[in-house]
């Protein structure tokens, strides 16, 4: 996932911009952070990843971890989803590990590429989401769930859904994002999340997308949303579309292939951007299995 011009798997930002108050290990901390993370990813590894970019959140995260670690060693249960149920010695060590790592990195300039802020997609809605284009890419070997992910490379997303009915048709292809309010000593509780569930009926010249988007809970700090749509060819993309800007509910989008698949296979990824308050837009990815398009003039394409 990118934050701000940085490939990761996680974003974060501050609740609100009040003034940090310090806190010492044996006291409550008044610091507030939010945690966006997606494909249920790890709220401590989120919390580690927007540290190593931004020295102001990384002493506020410093401060409330220091007051969970004081919880638990108080012999109480940690409300942070992952944590919750583990042994105290599991959840100590990864409050050790994760205090150890803001204590030892310092922020470094966030990456620029992609950059989420360059020219304007020229295909669809979404002024300000990163430009792209279908220009081929090879064959990745990277896990479908590789952290490194590439919001411009469908090889590199995850399988999610499978097939339904005469397996014409690809379902719950779920691209989601959640925010966390975290704080100490208390731990987080999940404040937003922007889900969409995608039904694929692909074709063998052009695919029919229809989306369900929610938002629930929301605290407003989600924006905007677009989808990027990948028509795929054993590996090399053949188009990439943005869409106009998502409603909640029901949506409908096709995807042309740019070329006539019959008889060949295609794999229709999606890339999610929100636009997050104070972060520009996130991305979270993934994308169906192939399907074999049959022949002409069948222009069906089976799982």
């Amino acid at each position: 996932m990118l934050v701000g011009g940085i490939p990761v798997a996680h974003a974060a930002e501050l609740l609100n911009s009040s003034p940090a108050v310090e806190s010492s290990p044996s006291q409550p901390s008044s610091d507030k952070i939010f945690v966006v993370t997606v494909n249920d990813g790890s709220i401590t590894e989120a919390i580690a990843q927007k540290s190593a970019t931004d020295a102001d959140y990384r002493d506020k995260a410093k401060r409330i971890v220091s007051t969970w670690q004081n919880k638990v060693q108080g012999g109480e249960e940690l409300a942070v989803e992952g944590l919750q149920g583990q042994p105290t010695s599991t959840v100590l060590a990864e409050l050790n590990a994760l205090q150890d790592k803001l204590e030892r990195d310092n922020p470094t300039t966030p990456s620029s590429e992609p950059s989420p802020t360059s020219s304007a997609i020229t295909q669809g809605g979404g002024s300000g989401l990163p430009n792209v284009s279908p220009t081929p890419f090879k064959q990745t070997q990277q896990s479908a769930v590789a952290a490194d992910l590439n919001p411009s490379d469908p090889n590199t997303f995850r399988v999610s859904g499978a097939p339904a009915g005469d397996r014409s048709y690809w379902i719950n292809l779920e691209t989601k994002m959640e925010g966390f309010g975290c704080l100490g000593p208390n731990g987080c509780e999940l404040a937003d999340k922007y889900s969409v569930r995608t039904t694929v009926n692909p074709g063998t010249t052009t695919s029919r997308l229809d989306h369900t988007a929610s938002y629930f809970p929301s605290t407003g700090r989600f924006k905007e949303a677009h989808f990027r749509q990948f028509a795929v060819n054993r590996g090399a993309v053949t188009n990439a579309v943005d869409t106009a800007s998502l409603r909640l509910g029901a949506n409908t989008t096709y995807l042309n292939n740019n070329l006539d698949l019959s008889g060949s296979v295609l794999t229709v990824g999606l890339t999610l951007w929100v636009d997050a308050i104070g972060y520009g837009w996130v991305y979270e990815s993934g994308k169906t299995a192939d399907c074999v398009g049959r022949t002409s003039p069948d222009k069906r394409c089976f799982y």
